[in-house]
């Protein structure tokens, strides 16, 4: 039996393996800076924040500090943030369980 393709019930704009990296870090911390993030995932300062921005216009992470580098500027989930990626990890395993 041939199965859907798994984007056609996943939330797109986190499906993304960048910000699904990142909404996976930051699910388990308050808080994290820019350049910890960028260490963490590996990637440059320009390709984060282009992710970042991404989020950051849909609601799903905040940036405060000091815009620029990325030095001083600290990513959190918002709460609606949160929300959706509770809703992207069921979707997820729904996805990969066939129950879709």
């Amino acid at each position: 039996m041939l199965m859907p393709p798994l984007e056609s019930d996943i939330d797109p704009l986190l499906h993304s393996p960048i910000r699904l990296r990142v909404c996976a870090i930051l699910e388990g911390l308050q808080r994290c800076s820019f350049l910890e993030l960028r260490t963490r995932i590996g990637v440059s300062d320009s390709v984060l924040s282009k992710h970042l921005s991404k989020l950051e216009v849909a609601g799903v992470v905040e940036l405060n500090g000091r815009r620029g580098s990325g030095s001083g500027v600290v990513v959190s989930l918002t709460r609606e943030g949160r929300g959706r990626w509770r809703t992207y990890l069921v979707q997820l395993s729904e996805a990969l369980a066939g129950d879709s």
